[in-house]
């Protein structure tokens, strides 16, 4: 009966032809929607719980700038920032500024690592000049933070898109893959040509469709 009242929903244009589609199926088949929901809660608990790598190098740069207002020279400074910020993945960084090594090594260094080219520079500038930093490190702390707001701004207006690609494009597959379990797949290619053609010409548009899904979602993440 619920079947029919989503059905009746969806043909009245109270809900869209995909929400239609996706209640029908987890309501008259639960097990086809386990696989499809787990991947995407895991895709929301993965956005949900990672921070995003503008972030920490916004938090890595205050601290460093903070070190240094506080006395600390420009090698401890970035020791400091390296061990409060472990997530960066800079621990090869903080053994070169606890060895004493020299700050164009450093720089060296530094400018190997994803998003840290210009903090590299500032550091072999002040190991060129012996100039301070802090006012730089600022600087650049600043746009990493605006960056990190953008970025969160983007995942939180994507994300009922990559919510609808998503699951619009995993059920069918999971329906197939059903389907293929329970033997019925099988038993409509051993029925006779007209079946067997269905399933090809079925399977084809699936991968269409999952194909095109995949497109759409790499879009997504493009914007």
């Amino acid at each position: 009966m619920l079947t029919g009242v989503i059905l009746a929903l969806g043909l009245c244009g109270r809900l869209s032809a995909a929400h239609t589609f996706l209640l029908a199926v987890t309501w008259s088949s639960p097990e086809v929607a386990v696989g499809p929901l787990a991947v995407a809660l895991g895709l929301v608990l993965r956005d949900k719980g990672r921070s995003t790598r503008s972030a920490l190098m916004a938090g890595w740069l205050r601290t460093a700038a903070g070190e240094l207002r506080a006395g600390s020279s420009l090698r401890s400074a970035i020791a400091g920032a390296v061990d409060a910020y472990p997530d960066l993945g800079l621990e090869r960084i903080g053994r070169l500024a606890y060895a004493g090594r020299p700050l164009s090594e450093m720089s060296a260094a530094l400018a190997e690592c994803q998003g840290m080219e210009a903090i590299a520079a500032v550091v072999a500038v002040a190991g060129s000049t012996g100039g301070s930093v802090v006012n730089v490190l600022e600087t650049l702390a600043t746009e990493a933070a605006d960056e990190a707001t953008l970025q969160r701004e983007k995942r939180s207006l994507t994300a009922a898109a990559r919510w609808s690609i998503g699951l619009v494009g995993g059920f069918p597959l999971a329906v197939l893959a059903v389907q293929v379990i329970r033997g019925e797949l099988g038993s409509m290619l051993r029925a006779g040509t007209v079946p067997a053609a269905m399933v090809v010409i079925g399977v084809s548009l699936l991968t269409l469709g999952l194909v095109t899904v995949g497109v759409l979602l790499r879009r997504v993440h493009a914007l």
